[in-house]
C-alpha cells in the first residue's frame, strides 16, 4: 500500500514537472518581443504636458540618486554581478516571486514581491502590449524580467526604471518629478533631494512626510552615503516643501493637453 502511494505521488509530481516544463516552453514561444530599449526611449510620451515629456539619460542621474536607488532595492552589488539568465532568476526565487497572485497596490501598477526595476519597466510593457491571461501572466512577466536583464545593460535598466515610474501626483517619469517637486534639473538633485525622491517611489501614492522623511534616512545610511546623518537633519524641512508642491500640483484641474499646457514655474510653456 505505502509503496503504491509513493508510486502514485512520483507520478503526479512527474506530470507536474512536464507539465511546468510544456508551460515554459509555451511561454517562450509566444510571449511578444520585449521593445528594444532605443525604442522605449523614443516613444516616451506619458505626460499630458509636453514640455514634461523628456527622457533623462543615464549620465544625468546623479551618482548618489543612484545609489540610495539600488539600496532601496536592496541590490547595492548591482554594478557588479553579471546579468542572469532565465535559470538564474528562477533558483534566486525572482521568478517564483511573479508567479504568486498578483494584486495591484496603487496606480504605479506595482506588485508585492517582485523585482522593483524589471516591474516598472514591465508597468510600461504590459499597459501598451496585449499581453496575457491573468493565469499565465506570472509566467511571461517572469520571462520578460529574464529578458531584460540579459538583452538590456545594467545601464539601460537603470535608466528605464527612473524614467518609467511613478512619482504620483499624475507625475511619471524623473524629469517630470525632478521640476515639479524639486524646481530643478534631475543632474542637479542633491543628496537629501535624492532620498526623498526614492521614498516617493517606494510609495508614490502615499502622503506622510514622517514615512518619506523614515525611508530617506533608512536609505541613506544603507548606501552608505557620506555625512549620511547630516542629510538625514534636512529631510524633514525638505519633505514638507515638496509635498506642498505635490498638492498644488495636484489642485490644477486635470491634465492639461499640450496646447494649453499649466503655468509651472521652471517649466517652459509647450510649443
Amino acid at each position: 500500500m505505502v509503496k503504491l502511494l509513493i508510486q502514485l505521488v512520483l507520478a503526479v509530481f512527474g506530470l507536474v514537472v512536464l507539465a511546468l516544463i510544456a508551460l515554459a516552453i509555451y511561454v517562450q514561444f509566444t510571449k511578444p518581443p520585449l521593445p528594444a530599449f532605443e525604442q522605449l526611449k523614443n516613444q516616451f510620451h506619458p505626460n499630458g504636458n509636453a514640455a514634461l515629456n523628456r527622457w533623462v539619460n543615464i549620465e544625468h542621474i546623479p551618482a548618489e540618486l543612484q545609489a540610495i536607488y539600488l539600496a532601496e532595492t536592496n541590490d547595492p552589488t548591482f554594478w557588479q554581478r553579471e546579468q542572469p539568465g532565465l535559470l538564474q532568476l528562477a533558483v534566486s526565487g525572482t521568478c517564483l516571486s511573479h508567479l504568486v497572485p498578483l494584486t495591484r497596490q496603487s496606480p504605479t501598477g506595482s506588485y508585492h514581491g517582485a523585482s522593483a526595476r524589471t516591474l516598472r519597466i514591465l508597468r510600461y510593457y504590459n499597459d501598451n502590449t496585449p499581453l496575457t491571461r491573468r493565469w499565465t501572466r506570472g509566467f511571461y512577466e517572469c520571462a520578460l524580467s529574464a529578458d531584460i536583464e540579459h538583452q538590456w545593460t545594467k545601464a539601460q535598466i537603470i535608466e528605464a526604471s527612473f524614467n518609467l515610474s511613478f512619482y504620483g501626483a499624475r507625475l511619471n517619469g524623473l524629469y517630470a518629478a525632478s521640476h515639479i517637486l524639486f524646481e530643478k534639473e534631475p543632474q542637479q538633485l542633491t543628496v537629501p533631494e535624492s532620498a526623498i525622491l526614492v521614498a516617493i517611489m517606494r510609495t508614490p501614492v502615499s502622503w506622510h512626510e514622517e514615512s518619506a522623511v523614515q525611508t530617506g534616512c533608512t536609505r541613506l545610511q544603507q548606501a552608505s552615503i557620506p555625512n549620511a546623518q547630516q542629510h538625514c537633519a534636512e529631510l524633514p524641512a525638505l519633505a514638507h516643501a515638496v509635498y506642498q508642491r505635490r498638492e498644488t500640483y495636484m489642485a490644477r484641474p486635470g491634465t492639461a493637453s499640450p496646447a494649453t499646457p499649466p503655468s509651472i514655474p521652471g517649466i517652459p510653456a509647450s510649443p
